[in-house]
């Protein structure tokens, strides 16, 4: 059907009291008020008007990235799946990215505490070793300190 002014009436151009919004209208499809009058008499424009009205009032989207992608008259975003997005919320996904990352920024610098944290433990449980080692040896060799002149000297016994 390519009756223009059902067009225009569909695509959302009406005033408050139902009538075809002309300024609006006009402006939408890049055309003079007067062009747009003489269209609207002979109910009929150009067959790129008519594809434009057709689009806009249908939702679609000008890309074939966006295929399956539809606008609500509300502005809301319809994806192929079903899924309603309004224009709040897309403008809320800049900030919810950001967020995102600085989420995964700051676990990443907590999982590189933890590793270090892991280290520290690894060691010290190398040093506990050490340690017992040490006493080990001092309690296999019993070593006595006996003074000789000015200093201790270490004698075994």
């Amino acid at each position: 059907m390519n009756d223009f002014n059902w067009l225009l009436r569909k695509a959302g151009f009406v005033t408050p009291k139902l009538k075809v919004d002309r300024k609006r209208a006009a402006a939408f499809l890049e055309v003079s008020e007067r062009t747009f009058e003489r269209w609207q008499s002979q109910n009929k424009a150009c067959p790129r008007a008519i594809k434009l009205l057709k689009i806009y009032s249908e939702g679609k989207i000008f890309h074939e990235a966006w295929d399956g992608f539809l606008i609500d008259k509300d502005g809301d975003l319809y994806t192929p799946e079903g899924n309603r997005y309004g224009p709040d919320f897309i403008r809320k996904i800049h900030f919810m990215q950001r967020a995102s990352h600085f989420q995964d920024s700051q676990l990443a610098s907590l999982d590189t505490k933890v590793k270090n944290l892991k280290h520290v433990e690894k060691m010290k449980e190398e040093i506990s070793k050490l340690s017992q080692q040490i006493t080990e040896i001092i309690n296999k060799e019993e070593v006595s300190y006996r003074p000789i002149n000015q200093g201790l000297k270490l004698v075994k016994i």
